[in-house]
């Protein structure tokens, strides 16, 4: 396979069934699920190209050292203080292991070690150190084998090693040795059986043992150690050679049948160069090079870079450079998988940038970066990336645009006032600082001004003296320049003409990329101008209440042209009221309304407080559709039940559910008097429900209240039934009622003892959709609400083919459910992104591989994070839907 479809592919896609995010210790039900995925025989995948990139390997080490200092546990007061987190994605971060913990140490000491900086790290080395002490190797998981306790035992021996070099502490040696022993004492209770659920992983975890023990040995002078290396090493190479064509590519766990190979290497080979250099000769060759990500299949980046650990000892003691070749190839495909340049990568090369794990970044710097450092020039720098301009970025003509370069050491010899420069329509000059490891960025004097619309060639050069590799020294930026289009128009209601307040976010679609180019809001009269460069733009529209935000996609603006656009709106259907307590049930409701195409506003009582009832009169139907969620009080307050009848006694229709309103308030006039309901029992164990014979909204109807895709909230559904003037619509046995309905001549009320959230839409299985049953009932409110015939499919959620999205509540404080749907099969790859409103992306919700969607609703709980995990600012962001050539962008307001 080319390397270029392999990096596109690594940093493009995502399987989001992916089950198991972490490596805590596996027991025989995990290796029951991977040996039934994949068995022998294993095939040997082609050897990926190289790629034709440039990294400076300290800079990357260093930003492996500082993504690890920001999962570590940093509370002192925490049991796990000092210890390292399993990764960034929540899954994984309350996943807190030893291994984990001392291969930090390592990237920290080795940090200081190239840096000659001890003291930035080392608060974070002695924390990960009490985190060890209380938890060692030899006491992690495992009870059927050792394999765990003998890995994590390995990286002790290693983490002390690298620690007493650079702090020149011993304190930790009596530590060490207990981890050694440990290993001599199992080294007999790791069994090989190509066919036994832990006999696959044993000959590798002797190999890590075997090459760990005997470097630890020799640094120690301990020989009974080294002895026992030779004879893992010796033991591991026989099971490699009675079978290598299976066992060299074997991968079991987070290690691959690399890290045998490099057990062998660093025990018996190194040892006797002269006796083995035959046997490595004839099986370097058989060694997996490359195994892709598969959806079955959680660490492909880890079992890549043991092979690359492996190829990079091969090609030492063989002195063979093809093997150093694959060395760097596998350690670029690692490190071009830091997407967000946070020094941190996922596991699989499918995950996104939200999934870094501190392992797998862990072993990129131990096995891959660390390979590459003592083959690195001494004196080498040169510019990395223009930050501004930036090739991403279009500009607009006349524009004042700050330049400014980022440089890079990529040598090991720190450099002081490094010559840089910039030529092209821009020219200047300045100089950079730069440590070993570190990068610098030159802020260049002035702005440069574009004055016609054309592609540029900036030039960024370093001119360093010294420099030993100039193949790095000069950077090329293409520059786009656009001219400028006044866009005007207006924001106005479709009946009266009068200008509606709202603001208006302008998305320019790509290439070279989607970009939120400019916002901004309508005058007194629903006017607005906006200078927007050429392109085409959805305009997102968020106009005050009744009206709903609207979106307007394909707005081309055309050089030298006149661009207007006139949006007429119309007041939404109806009025959501979310009073379900801050949870996420609103979904239920918005996705039913956006299958049946019906507009709506979506108000949430615990953000936005008491709604002013007064301006319903202002919306399209006089329609309040008003869920309580699971709440057991104030289900409906007193203000609430004065205003609701103020709203009823003017004419207005109410669709009221919730599982404990008339446990709450089932003795209230409200109840009684305006719904003319009567409460009788406040649970019931039926979740199946049926709609009454020959009522307009219930005839036909079964309904299920339990399980997917519903809720799965309804644990306390109350038994009503209807007052001599009202009618039943649903029941849930021939002698229970569920939901009832009156028609006072001025209101209509609908009624369920039950969450409309809760009806879990299962058509295949003969239950009603969610959608369905609140088409009968607007319906019934208003036969005009909904236009489409009652068995017109193309509403039915599986059978659209567009793009649909929806945030609720919005806005938020704590959790949001995202709703939305994607078209089947859609051809290209889908994502749903996040963006702040200057355009840059700031989190990756969810992402579809090519071909594989499928249509219906999905729903996601959004906690308003980042990349990095950390909560977002207050502010308005963007959710964007879409693939490159189509997409939807919704406003989401986020509340701190």
């Amino acid at each position: 396979m080319n390397l270029r479809v392999i990096l596109l592919f690594a940093v493009s896609s995502v399987f989001f069934a992916i089950q198991v995010f972490s490596t805590p210790y596996w027991d025989e039900h995990d290796f029951e699920r991977f040996q039934a995925q994949r068995f022998f025989p294993y095939e040997v995948h082609e050897t990926p190209e190289g790629p034709s990139l440039s990294y400076s390997y300290p800079y990357q080490l260093a930003e492996i050292a500082r993504f690890l200092s920001v999962w570590q546990v940093s509370d002192s007061a925490s049991p796990d203080y000092g210890g390292m987190r399993e990764g960034e994605h929540p899954e994984v971060q309350n996943i807190i292991e030893t291994d984990n913990t001392q291969e930090s140490i390592w990237i920290w000491c080795r940090y200081a070690q190239l840096t000659g900086d001890t003291t930035t790290y080392r608060p974070n080395t002695d924390a990960a150190w009490t985190y060890v002490s209380r938890y060692p190797a030899y006491n992690e998981e495992g009870t059927q084998s050792p394999y765990y306790r003998i890995h994590n035992c390995g990286w002790a021996l290693v983490a002390y090693q690298i620690y007493e070099e650079v702090y020149g502490d011993t304190s930790r040696v009596i530590y060490a040795d207990s981890c050694a022993d440990y290993i001599v004492t199992r080294k007999d209770s790791l069994p090989f059986d190509d066919f036994n659920f832990y006999g696959r992983l044993h000959p590798l975890v002797a190999g890590w043992g075997a090459g760990t023990l005997y470097e630890y040995g020799l640094s120690g002078g301990r020989q009974d150690y080294v002895d026992t290396a030779l004879v893992l090493g010796a033991r591991v190479a026989d099971w490699v050679d009675s079978n290598s064509a299976k066992r060299l590519s074997d991968e079991v766990w987070a290690m691959s049948s690399g890290t045998a190979m490099w057990g062998v290497v660093n025990s018996v080979v190194v040892d006797d160069p002269p006796g083995w250099s035959a046997w490595l000769t004839d099986f370097a060759e058989s060694l997996q090079v490359y195994e892709e990500a598969s959806s079955w299949n959680d660490w492909n980046n880890s079992w890549n870079i043991w092979y690359a650990n492996a190829f990079n000892s091969i090609g030492r003691a063989l002195t063979d450079s093809r093997y150093a070749d694959y060395h760097r190839m596998l350690t670029d495909t690692l490190l071009i998988q830091d997407t967000d340049e946070d020094g941190g990568i996922p596991a699989n090369s499918m995950h996104t940038d939200t999934m870094d794990q501190s392992w797998v970044s862990c072993y990129l710097g131990m096995m891959g970066i660390e390979g590459l450092i003592d083959s690195l020039p001494a004196h080498d720098v040169g510019p990395l990336a223009f930050l501004s301009p930036h090739e991403a970025v279009l500009i607009p003509v006349g524009d004042s645009v700050p330049v400014a370069v980022t440089a890079v050491n990529y040598g090991l010899s720190s450099e002081s006032g490094v010559p840089i420069e910039v030529a092209g329509d821009f020219s200047a000059a300045t100089t950079v600082d730069l440590t070993v490891a570190s990068s610098d960025t030159a802020l260049f004097p002035g702005f440069w001004v574009p004055l016609v619309d054309s592609v540029y060639e900036l030039v960024a050069y370093t001119s360093l003296l010294l420099d030993e590799d100039h193949s790095n020294d000069t950077l090329r930026a293409s520059i786009i320049v656009l001219p400028v289009v006044i866009v005007s128009g207006s924001v106005k209601d479709s009946l009266s003409g009068n200008g509606i307040d709202a603001w208006l976010y302008f998305h320019r679609m790509g290439p070279p990329a989607d970009t939120l180019w400019d916002s901004t809001s309508t005058d007194i009269s629903g006017d607005f101008s906006v200078s927007l460069v050429t392109g085409t733009y959805d305009i997102q529209i968020s106009p005050t209440i009744p009206y709903p935000e609207t979106t307007v996609v394909g707005i081309d603006v055309v050089k030298d042209s006149t661009v207007t656009v006139d949006v007429k709106l119309t007041p939404a259907s109806l009025l959501i009221m979310d009073d379900d307590e801050g949870k996420n049930y609103e979904s239920y409701y918005t996705s039913s309304l956006d299958s049946i195409g019906v507009n709506y506003i979506l108000w949430d009582v615990s953000s936005e407080g008491v709604f002013p009832i007064s301006i319903m009169s202002l919306f399209g139907s006089p329609i309040i559709i008003w869920f309580t969620g699971d709440a057991l009080t104030n289900t409906l307050t007193l203000e609430d039940q004065d205003s609701l009848s103020s709203f009823l006694d003017s004419g207005g229709n109410l669709f009221l559910t919730g599982q404990n309103i008339g446990q709450d308030i089932g003795d209230s006039l409200f109840y009684s008097n305006y719904l003319h309901s009567v409460f009788n029992l406040p649970t019931t164990n039926d979740h199946t429900i049926d709609g009454l014979p020959g009522d307009e909204i219930g005839d036909g109807l079964s309904i299920l209240t339990a399980g997917s895709p519903g809720a799965g909230n309804q644990i306390s559904q109350d038994i009503i039934s209807p007052d001599s003037v009202a009618d039943t619509v649903l029941m849930y046995s021939p002698l229970d009622c569920a939901g009832i309905k009156y028609d006072s001549g001025t209101y209509k009320v609908v009624y369920f003892g039950f969450g409309f959230e809760g009806i879990a839409s299962r058509p295949a299985q003969g239950y009603d959709s969610n959608w369905f049953v609140l088409k009968r009932v607007l319906r019934w409110f208003d036969e005009s609400i909904v236009v489409v015939d009652e068995d017109n499919s193309c509403f039915h959620p599986e059978g659209r083919s567009r793009f649909l999205l929806s945030v609720s509540p919005n806005p938020f404080r704590r959790d949001a459910v995202v709703t939305f749907e994607v078209p089947a099969l859609e051809a290209q790859e889908v994502s749903l992104r996040v963006y702040d409103v200057s355009g840059r992306q700031v989190s990756s919700v969810w992402t579809q591989a090519k071909g594989r969607g499928k249509s219906g609703v999905n729903r996601i709980v959004w906690n308003g994070s980042d990349v990095m995990g950390e909560r977002l600012k207050s502010g308005i962001y963007f959710l964007k839907l879409g693939t490159g050539s189509k997409s939807i962008v919704s406003k989401v307001v986020i509340l701190r």
